[in-house]
């Protein structure tokens, strides 16, 4: 079984140059994010008890 998963990761290896690669990745990213709720976006706001 091992085999036939190495065989197919070299697959999807030679499959996607680089370039395409990040581009997939980015665009998946950017699909995502905004998707999320709230408290699992990047870069959200950080709320801070006044004292």
């Amino acid at each position: 079984m091992d085999d036939v998963k190495q065989r197919e990761e070299l697959k999807r290896k030679r499959a996607w140059g680089p370039k395409e690669r990040r581009l997939a990745i980015q665009d998946m990213i950017a699909y995502v994010e905004p998707n999320q709720s709230p408290h699992n976006r990047r870069n959200r706001p950080r709320w801070h008890k006044e004292n």
